[in-house]
């Protein structure tokens, strides 16, 4: 029992501005790394999403050149199959440029964003007449047939596509 005070004692003894310094340490780091991987604009919103331009598809063939042709569920449910066509190269290029724009896909009324995976990620070489596809993992299941998706490619969204399967 005396070691018990004894160390109550000892506790007693450390100033409050040593607990204070302590407790900034720990909790200094925690806040630098909370502030770097997460932002107000989490979720979807960080993606761009809801802060893209929407056009439907008409306006991103005339404005950007670009035609999406399907977005469809694959491999078992596994898969995001997402594919495109350009129509005018010059106008694509617009929109494609930067290191490495890739279409994020946006589950409509949810916060889910599928990525292409990290062995997707490159540069596109984009020619007139060129069909592309592109790969998300779907592993939560959060694209189904049916499921309205919005595809957004740098700062342009297209709402309201069907994934179909």
């Amino acid at each position: 029992m005396s070691a018990l005070l004894r160390d109550a004692t000892v506790l007693r003894r450390i100033p409050r501005s040593w607990i204070a310094g302590g407790v900034l340490l720990l909790l200094v780091p925690m806040a630098i790394v909370f502030t770097l991987t997460w932002s107000p604009l989490s979720g979807s919103l960080s993606n761009g999403v809801f802060l893209s331009t929407p056009v439907n598809q008409n306006e991103l063939a005339e404005r950007y050149g670009v035609k999406i042709d399907l977005v469809a569920v694959t491999a078992a449910g596994g898969l995001v199959d997402v594919r495109f066509s350009v129509l005018d190269k010059d106008k694509a290029e617009a929109l494609f440029e930067g290191d490495g724009v890739l279409p994020i896909v946006a589950v409509e009324g949810t916060e889910t964003v599928l990525r292409p995976s990290h062995g997707m990620h490159h540069d596109l070489t984009l020619l007139k007449g060129g069909r592309y596809f592109i790969l998300y993992s779907n592993s939560g299941g959060h694209v189904q047939d049916g499921t309205l998706v919005s595809v957004v490619i740098d700062g342009v969204r297209i709402e309201h596509l069907v994934a179909q399967i």
